[in-house]
């Protein structure tokens, strides 16, 4: 498991710094496709859509279903390094969104998801690590709000299901 302490260095490496950060790797890391092994291997299986959206996400996202249903996870892929975080879509609430490990897995294809990520490297960051504060700089996201998902994943002022957990919904 990648301790924070490497994680804040793999995003120093990448945004050369905190206060004045650089956003012109993003763009050159997509374009990149680094992930396009572990996007085929999720096709052979699901129906999978690119949902990037390069003005906040700084991570390939990935909307995955099964064939002809509708999306039941969200997969982001950093474009920091190989690091992911996959999300519940099919009505969880709150921190529930999280798949991390196959303890939190529900289903066959969520073990599955999980599976195909570790044979292509990618480790999947706890909650506890995502929510560590980092100082970077970004656009969207208030200052003191910054976490390492934010970092590593999108630039939104809150971390998925925190919105509606601080909000009673």
């Amino acid at each position: 498991m990648t301790e924070p302490n490497q994680l804040f260095q793999a995003i120093i490496d990448k945004y050369k710094s905190l206060e004045n950060p650089d956003f012109h790797w993003v763009a050159k890391e997509y374009k990149r496709k680094p992930y396009r092994e572990l996007e085929e291997h999720l096709a052979g299986r699901f129906s999978v859509e690119d949902v990037t959206n390069l003005t906040n996400d700084v991570s390939c996202v990935l909307a995955i279903s099964p064939e002809g249903d509708e999306v039941r996870w969200t997969l982001k892929l950093s474009l920091v390094g190989p690091y992911a975080v996959l999300l519940r879509e099919t009505g969880a609430r709150a921190w529930d969104v999280y798949v991390h490990s196959e303890s939190d897995a529900r289903s066959e294809d969520e073990r599955w998801i999980l599976g195909a990520c570790e044979q292509h490297g990618i480790e999947m960051l706890k909650l506890d690590v995502l929510k560590t504060p980092i100082g970077l700089r970004l656009f969207d996201t208030d200052p003191e709000r910054v976490r390492i998902y934010q970092a590593l994943f999108s630039d939104t002022d809150y971390l998925p299901g925190e919105y509606n957990a601080e909000h009673g919904e």
